[in-house]
């Protein structure tokens, strides 16, 4: 760009499927590395249940680095989409424990399942 005369703010457009580091980039004169990387995102999901198969709704998942939640459904079922990076993803609800503790994913990911115990080892 040139003959900038005030501040301006670059956001890429990429689309569905990136996001973006920086998100956006403000400029205040002409310059010639206003640059971005490009990271795809990709998508994970998964079921809870107890030890005996049984589907626990309202379970929330988390993912580090991610804003906002997932939650199971009445099937025990969950789904991410925008993930990018490596992530770590937990279930979380009141008095259950859940097995294991945490996923870590880095890529698409359709098996990423919790066992739940109700009131067991709490700490």
């Amino acid at each position: 760009m040139s003959g900038l005369t005030r501040i301006v703010t670059v956001t890429p457009a990429g689309g569905q499927g990136w996001v973006f580091t920086p998100s956006a980039r403000t400029i205040w004169r002409s310059v010639n590395d206003v640059d971005f990387i490009a990271v795809p995102t990709y998508s994970a999901s998964g079921r809870v249940c107890d030890d005996l198969g049984n589907p626990i709704r309202l379970v929330v998942i988390e993912a580090s680095g991610h804003p906002g939640i997932a939650m199971t459904n009445a099937d025990g079922v969950w789904a991410w989409d925008g993930l990018s990076g490596t992530t770590i993803l937990t279930a979380e609800a009141h008095g259950w424990t859940f097995s294991p503790s945490s996923h870590v994913v880095d890529g698409p990911a359709s098996d990423v399942d919790f066992v739940g115990s109700f009131g067991a080892n709490r700490r």
